[in-house]
């Protein structure tokens, strides 16, 4: 019987009834406004976030790093190694400080 006492009222005052269906749809356009602002706003960010992996990889691509997602390729046994081996790692230093670099600087803009 206590549940059915505000149905009497707000059947015989225009003013309650009226004040009753305005708070249900303040309440609607604030649950609506608050998923939008929720949902939109991770799908806003997570496109920029793509952006900067796609500038990383791009950056990356252009120093000569290899692709996260490919095999590395097989290393040669020591026999079959070349006769100016104390050169090479030389050699391979450059790039990958240039590469280093170049992650540092993409991680400062971030």
């Amino acid at each position: 019987m206590v549940t059915l006492l505000p149905v009497v009222w707000l059947w015989h005052s225009f003013a309650l009834h009226l004040a009753y269906l305005l708070s249900i749809y303040t309440l609607c356009v604030w649950n609506g406004g608050s998923y939008y602002i929720e949902v939109f706003s991770k799908a806003y960010r997570t496109q920029f976030e793509g952006d900067i992996a796609a500038r990383r990889q791009a950056a990356f691509e252009s120093l000569g790093a290899p692709k996260r997602h490919q095999a590395q390729p097989q290393a040669q046994p020591p026999a079959a190694a070349a006769p100016d081996a104390a050169a090479a790692p030389a050699a391979a230093a450059a790039p990958a400080a240039a590469t280093t670099g170049a992650a540092l600087a993409l991680k400062k803009q971030e």
